[in-house]
């Protein structure tokens, strides 16, 4: 079967400081997986679900620095 993607993959993401425990944020929502035509199998799902984690990874990484860029100022 080829499909647009994996379909959806349904997220929730709870950010604590590690030496306090005190909740920085909370991320709960549903995600389209993949955005390319492609046979929807066990190793493209995989392949989709990587990338995915790698955008989420980039994007904290770039909140992270600005919140210390504001910080320290």
């Amino acid at each position: 079967m080829i499909t647009k993607g994996s379909g959806e993959i349904r997220i929730q993401v709870t950010l604590r400081n590690a030496m306090t425990g005190v909740l920085l944020a909370i991320y709960e929502g549903d995600q389209q997986v993949g955005d390319q035509y492609q046979e929807n199998t066990d190793l493209a799902s995989r392949k989709d679900a990587q990338a995915l984690f790698v955008v989420w990874g980039q994007k904290i990484r770039k909140a992270l620095d600005d919140a210390h860029e504001k910080s320290a100022e």
